[in-house]
Protein backbone atom coordinates (compact mmCIF):
# COMPACT_ATOMS: atom_id res chain seq x y z
CA UNK A 1 0.00 0.00 0.00
CA UNK A 2 1.26 3.41 -0.78
CA UNK A 3 2.05 6.06 1.38
CA UNK A 4 0.03 9.03 1.70
CA UNK A 5 1.72 11.29 -1.28
CA UNK A 6 0.44 14.93 1.04
CA UNK A 7 3.29 13.91 3.28
CA UNK A 8 7.00 14.73 2.10
CA UNK A 9 8.09 11.06 2.91
CA UNK A 10 6.82 8.84 -0.07
CA UNK A 11 9.19 10.37 -2.94
CA UNK A 12 12.79 11.95 -2.70
CA UNK A 13 12.11 15.52 -1.07
CA UNK A 14 12.65 17.12 -4.60
CA UNK A 15 11.59 20.13 -4.59
CA UNK A 16 10.84 22.90 -7.21
CA UNK A 17 10.35 26.74 -7.50
CA UNK A 18 10.04 29.60 -9.74
CA UNK A 19 10.86 32.98 -8.58
CA UNK A 20 10.64 36.69 -9.74
CA UNK A 21 13.20 38.04 -8.17
CA UNK A 22 17.03 37.42 -6.46
CA UNK A 23 14.89 38.32 -3.24
CA UNK A 24 12.10 36.03 -3.98
CA UNK A 25 14.51 33.53 -4.87
CA UNK A 26 16.47 33.88 -1.86
CA UNK A 27 13.11 34.22 0.22
CA UNK A 28 12.00 30.53 -1.09
CA UNK A 29 15.53 29.35 -0.60
CA UNK A 30 16.10 30.05 2.88
CA UNK A 31 13.08 29.07 4.74
CA UNK A 32 14.64 25.49 3.13
CA UNK A 33 17.75 25.93 4.58
CA UNK A 34 17.27 26.86 8.09
CA UNK A 35 15.07 23.27 7.74
CA UNK A 36 18.55 21.41 6.62
CA UNK A 37 20.74 23.60 9.14
CA UNK A 38 18.56 22.51 11.93
CA UNK A 39 18.19 18.75 11.07
CA UNK A 40 22.43 19.06 11.15
CA UNK A 41 22.52 18.31 6.92
CA UNK A 42 25.36 20.16 5.11
CA UNK A 43 23.45 22.41 2.61
CA UNK A 44 25.35 23.52 -0.83
CA UNK A 45 23.65 26.23 -2.19
CA UNK A 46 24.81 26.67 -5.82
CA UNK A 47 24.09 30.24 -7.79
CA UNK A 48 25.97 32.08 -10.53
CA UNK A 49 27.58 34.93 -7.98
CA UNK A 50 28.52 32.89 -4.80
CA UNK A 51 30.56 35.35 -3.32
CA UNK A 52 27.68 38.50 -3.35
CA UNK A 53 25.21 36.32 -2.12
CA UNK A 54 27.12 34.51 0.50
CA UNK A 55 27.61 38.44 2.25
CA UNK A 56 24.27 39.13 2.07
CA UNK A 57 23.26 35.87 3.56
CA UNK A 58 25.53 36.30 6.28
CA UNK A 59 24.37 39.81 7.40
CA UNK A 60 20.85 38.87 6.98
CA UNK A 61 21.50 35.75 9.16
CA UNK A 62 23.51 37.37 11.51
CA UNK A 63 20.55 40.02 11.90
CA UNK A 64 18.08 37.81 12.48
CA UNK A 65 20.59 35.27 14.89
CA UNK A 66 20.74 32.41 12.56
CA UNK A 67 24.22 30.57 12.95
CA UNK A 68 25.57 26.97 11.54
CA UNK A 69 26.33 24.77 14.42
CA UNK A 70 29.82 24.05 12.60
CA UNK A 71 32.40 25.03 10.08
CA UNK A 72 31.66 23.71 6.56
CA UNK A 73 27.53 23.07 7.26
CA UNK A 74 27.17 25.79 4.26
CA UNK A 75 28.54 26.37 1.85
CA UNK A 76 28.39 28.67 -1.78
CA UNK A 77 29.35 27.03 -5.36
CA UNK A 78 29.36 28.88 -8.46
CA UNK A 79 26.90 27.35 -11.17
CA UNK A 80 29.67 26.86 -13.52
CA UNK A 81 31.50 24.62 -11.79
CA UNK A 82 29.29 22.63 -10.50
CA UNK A 83 27.56 22.36 -14.09
CA UNK A 84 29.73 22.62 -16.79
CA UNK A 85 33.34 23.12 -16.07
CA UNK A 86 34.31 22.25 -19.45
CA UNK A 87 31.44 23.74 -21.11
CA UNK A 88 28.58 21.78 -21.30
CA UNK A 89 25.97 20.12 -18.95
CA UNK A 90 26.86 16.24 -18.37
CA UNK A 91 23.51 14.71 -16.71
CA UNK A 92 26.08 11.30 -15.52
CA UNK A 93 28.86 13.89 -14.29
CA UNK A 94 26.48 15.77 -11.94
CA UNK A 95 24.48 12.71 -10.63
CA UNK A 96 27.90 11.33 -9.77
CA UNK A 97 28.95 14.18 -7.67
CA UNK A 98 25.97 14.57 -6.23
CA UNK A 99 26.26 11.17 -4.82
CA UNK A 100 29.80 11.48 -3.63
CA UNK A 101 28.60 14.97 -1.78
CA UNK A 102 26.37 12.63 0.03
CA UNK A 103 29.05 10.05 1.23
CA UNK A 104 31.43 12.64 2.09
CA UNK A 105 28.85 14.74 4.09
CA UNK A 106 27.94 11.95 5.97
CA UNK A 107 31.28 10.76 6.59
CA UNK A 108 32.17 13.97 8.25
CA UNK A 109 29.15 13.71 10.62
CA UNK A 110 26.38 15.42 8.94
CA UNK A 111 22.99 13.78 8.99
CA UNK A 112 22.70 14.24 4.92
CA UNK A 113 22.72 16.95 2.50
CA UNK A 114 20.48 19.59 1.41
CA UNK A 115 21.44 21.41 -1.95
CA UNK A 116 19.77 24.42 -3.37
CA UNK A 117 20.33 25.75 -7.24
CA UNK A 118 19.34 28.15 -9.35
CA UNK A 119 19.20 27.34 -12.85
CA UNK A 120 19.29 30.90 -13.97
CA UNK A 121 22.26 30.20 -15.62
CA UNK A 122 20.32 28.36 -18.29
CA UNK A 123 19.34 31.90 -19.87
CA UNK A 124 23.00 32.25 -20.82
CA UNK A 125 23.61 28.03 -21.59
CA UNK A 126 20.07 27.68 -23.36
CA UNK A 127 21.64 24.62 -25.34
CA UNK A 128 21.90 22.94 -21.87
CA UNK A 129 18.30 23.30 -21.09
CA UNK A 130 17.05 19.14 -22.34
CA UNK A 131 20.20 17.58 -20.38
CA UNK A 132 18.47 19.70 -17.22
CA UNK A 133 15.23 17.88 -17.82
CA UNK A 134 16.67 14.74 -18.10
CA UNK A 135 19.36 15.21 -14.79
CA UNK A 136 16.18 16.42 -13.55
CA UNK A 137 14.17 13.43 -13.69
CA UNK A 138 16.96 10.83 -13.50
CA UNK A 139 17.47 12.44 -9.98
CA UNK A 140 14.52 11.18 -8.50
CA UNK A 141 15.64 7.82 -9.15
CA UNK A 142 19.37 7.98 -8.48
CA UNK A 143 19.31 9.89 -5.16
CA UNK A 144 15.77 7.93 -3.91
CA UNK A 145 16.67 6.13 -0.94
CA UNK A 146 19.19 8.71 0.38
CA UNK A 147 19.61 11.39 2.94
CA UNK A 148 19.39 14.62 0.45
CA UNK A 149 17.11 17.18 -0.31
CA UNK A 150 16.96 19.35 -3.16
CA UNK A 151 15.74 22.93 -4.25
CA UNK A 152 15.80 23.34 -7.37
CA UNK A 153 15.02 27.37 -8.19
CA UNK A 154 13.96 28.61 -11.88
CA UNK A 155 13.37 32.59 -13.33
CA UNK A 156 9.84 32.04 -13.81
CA UNK A 157 9.31 35.24 -15.84
CA UNK A 158 12.30 34.31 -18.00
CA UNK A 159 12.03 30.76 -19.18
CA UNK A 160 9.42 29.79 -21.71
CA UNK A 161 6.48 28.50 -19.78
CA UNK A 162 6.65 24.95 -22.20
CA UNK A 163 10.21 24.59 -20.99
CA UNK A 164 8.76 25.28 -17.33
CA UNK A 165 6.16 22.39 -18.07
CA UNK A 166 8.56 20.18 -18.60
CA UNK A 167 10.67 20.79 -15.22
CA UNK A 168 7.62 20.64 -13.31
CA UNK A 169 6.32 17.25 -14.07
CA UNK A 170 10.27 16.24 -13.10
CA UNK A 171 9.31 17.76 -9.15
CA UNK A 172 6.96 15.51 -6.81
CA UNK A 173 7.05 18.70 -4.70
CA UNK A 174 6.62 22.38 -5.76
CA UNK A 175 7.33 25.42 -3.12
CA UNK A 176 5.58 28.30 -3.48
CA UNK A 177 5.86 31.79 -1.33
CA UNK A 178 2.55 30.43 0.87
CA UNK A 179 3.77 27.05 1.97
CA UNK A 180 4.56 23.62 -0.15
CA UNK A 181 2.70 21.81 -2.25
CA UNK A 182 2.47 17.72 -3.84
CA UNK A 183 2.53 17.71 -7.55
CA UNK A 184 -0.35 14.98 -8.33
CA UNK A 185 0.80 15.39 -12.43
CA UNK A 186 4.63 14.14 -11.41
CA UNK A 187 6.06 12.19 -14.19
CA UNK A 188 2.73 12.33 -16.21
CA UNK A 189 4.13 12.90 -19.27
CA UNK A 190 1.56 12.25 -21.56
CA UNK A 191 -0.01 15.44 -20.47
CA UNK A 192 2.53 17.52 -22.90
CA UNK A 193 1.35 15.62 -25.80
CA UNK A 194 -2.15 15.80 -25.03
CA UNK A 195 -2.39 19.33 -24.72
CA UNK A 196 -2.42 21.85 -27.72
CA UNK A 197 -0.40 24.51 -26.33
CA UNK A 198 2.53 23.51 -23.64
CA UNK A 199 2.21 27.19 -22.75
CA UNK A 200 -1.05 26.31 -20.57
CA UNK A 201 -0.55 23.30 -19.91
CA UNK A 202 2.18 24.73 -17.27
CA UNK A 203 -0.84 26.67 -15.44
CA UNK A 204 -3.03 23.74 -15.33
CA UNK A 205 -0.37 21.70 -13.79
CA UNK A 206 0.23 24.78 -10.99
CA UNK A 207 -3.92 24.29 -10.75
CA UNK A 208 -3.99 21.02 -9.49
CA UNK A 209 -1.26 21.11 -6.97
CA UNK A 210 -2.29 19.97 -3.21
CA UNK A 211 -1.05 21.31 -0.40
CA UNK A 212 1.41 19.27 1.60
CA UNK A 213 0.96 18.10 5.25
CA UNK A 214 4.58 19.18 6.53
Amino acid sequence: MMGNPFELKHFLRHFCACYASEEDRDHLAQSFIREGLLRDEQVLWIVPDPDRLGERVAKAWLRDGIFLKRKGQLTFHRSESIYFPGGAFDSDRVLSLLVSCVQSALELGFTGVRVVSDASWILEHPFGAHHVVDYENRVNKVAMGMPCSLLCLYPGQALPRAFLAYVLLCHPYILKKDGCYYNPSYEEFDVLMEAPLQAATYNDLLERLTPVVM
